[in-house]
């Protein structure tokens, strides 16, 4: 296998350049895509190697003339050696955090690793682009719930504010919906803002909590008329929840009606359940 050595100084060669504007296109679909791609094993496989690579580069200071093609083949033969097994269990919420650690990783110095990327895409073999959708459905499932939750955290919210009324005000405009303000939450835990977003094909406000750098997505969904997953169920006074945990991510459901609560977040199940009781007044 054979890379082509490029300096960083002065524009790159217009191949190199290309593989690496097409390599950020790539990374932006995945990371957009709301779904597991039929193909896990593959897909896992083309993040992990491009994240190892990007950890390499924005490890190295200063930044690298090039990429050899020895550096390439060391993380392609890591890559097979240590999650050829792991990725064929990959569930849709381990990958979107794998996107968003190739995000975080290059965000800082894109410029430079896109180029390097794009050589170490090719020799990888990883730049055959596709576009997944997810599949047309109105149920809302625990892995699309923890794979958005990432997604949303990653991303951080749209309107910015510690004002509950303010938060909700704007979210009742962006999304033509009754959006409730979270006003009434536990000792410690703080409003940072609202994101909007679509999920099961409705439109759904995202609020997003913080306690002690642990962020909680609460998305509100008006009249849906889907079903929720069938998880461990537990009643906490009069109300019901449905709970359930994935990759480490921990899910309450909270339905009365056609109004459906969400809380998600990488916080135990009964600190969760208690801030989804908060939340609720």
């Amino acid at each position: 296998m054979t890379v082509s050595a490029h300096n960083t100084e002065g524009p790159p060669p217009a191949d190199e350049h290309w593989q690496g504007e097409m390599l950020w296109q790539y990374v932006e679909r995945m990371r957009e895509r709301d779904e597991r791609d039929p193909d896990g094993l593959t897909t896992a496989e083309e993040i992990a190697g491009l994240v190892a690579t990007a950890r390499a580069i924005r490890a190295t200071a200063p930044p690298p003339a090039s990429v050899s093609a020895a550096e390439l083949q060391d993380t392609a033969a890591a890559l097979r050696a240590t999650i050829a097994e792991d990725v064929r269990s990959r569930r849709s919420a381990r990958l979107a955090e794998l996107f968003h650690r190739l995000r975080g990783v290059l965000r800082p110095r894109r410029a430079f690793a896109m180029t390097a990327l794009g050589a170490a895409a090719a020799a990888l073999g990883l730049l055959a682009l596709r576009h997944v959708h997810r599949p047309s459905t109105s149920d809302l499932t625990l892995a699309w719930v923890v794979q958005d939750h990432l997604k949303f955290v990653a991303e951080g919210p749209q309107f910015v504010s510690t004002d509950p009324g303010r938060v909700a005000a704007w979210l009742t405009r962006q999304l033509q919906m009754p959006v409730r303000p979270v006003s009434s939450v536990p000792p410690g835990w703080a409003l940072l803002g609202g994101r909007r977003c679509h999920l099961a094909e409705r439109p759904v406000a995202v609020q997003f909590l913080e306690r002690a750098g642990r962020r909680v997505s609460v998305l509100q969904v008006h009249r849906y008329a889907g079903q929720l997953p069938v998880l461990q169920r537990r009643q906490v006074g009069e109300l019901t929840y449905e709970v359930g945990q994935e990759q480490g991510v921990s899910v309450v459901f909270y339905r009365s009606g056609s109004e459906v609560l969400v809380l998600v977040g990488a916080v135990p199940k009964e600190q969760l359940l208690e801030l989804a009781g908060a939340v609720r007044q």
